[in-house]
């Protein structure tokens, strides 16, 4: 099950993208799912927001997946820093399933460029669904803030994982000129 919601959007300069995204997402979603022959299993939810929502959003859904409760939370990431640029999109692991968010500002009204975007996103939708993935992106979150150790052996694996996974997506955003 696909949801496209908004946070964050200009009425006028986003619409266009957010319906865009919202009638083709279905579609771009098993055009993906045929490509890596996976199901995502459980909900997946689709947001178009600006960067500030990305981050907002997307910190908030791993941090509740991964257990760390709030004032935790705000302790270890006093450090984090505002993005140099523009996020196009990210992914991450949500209570109870994935969330896709999409930042439709950086396009510019280009269409072909969201579904593009859109296409990557889910590439990492899909790969975050595979077994055994999401009890390690958990694991990994963990480690990264101090709360569960990990060997260097170990991150330089899930680093390696990560740049396959980005490989990969990079490859399948062709898919989206079948949209």
């Amino acid at each position: 099950m696909t949801e496209v919601t908004t946070y964050r959007t200009r009425p006028i300069s986003d619409q266009p993208a957010v319906e865009h995204i919202a009638r083709i997402a279905p579609d771009a979603l098993a055009v993906v799912e045929d490509a890596l022959n996976h199901r995502i299993k459980g909900v997946l939810s689709v947001v178009v927001t600006d960067t500030f929502g990305i981050v907002r959003m997307g910190t908030r859904a791993e941090r509740e997946a991964a257990h760390v409760v709030p004032t935790l939370w705000r302790r270890l990431t006093t450090h984090a820093r505002r993005p140099v640029g523009p996020l196009y999109g990210r992914t991450a692991i949500a209570p109870g399933g994935l969330l896709v968010l999409i930042n439709a500002r950086p396009h510019h009204g280009d269409l072909a460029a969201v579904t593009t975007t859109l296409v990557h996103e889910f590439v990492h939708a899909v790969q975050l669904s595979r077994p055994g993935a999401r009890t390690k992106r958990i694991a990994q979150l963990r480690a990264e803030y101090g709360l569960v150790p990990m060997s260097r052996a170990a991150r330089r694996a899930a680093d390696r994982a990560v740049d396959r996974d980005e490989v990969e997506a990079y490859a399948l955003e062709p898919l989206a000129d079948r949209l």
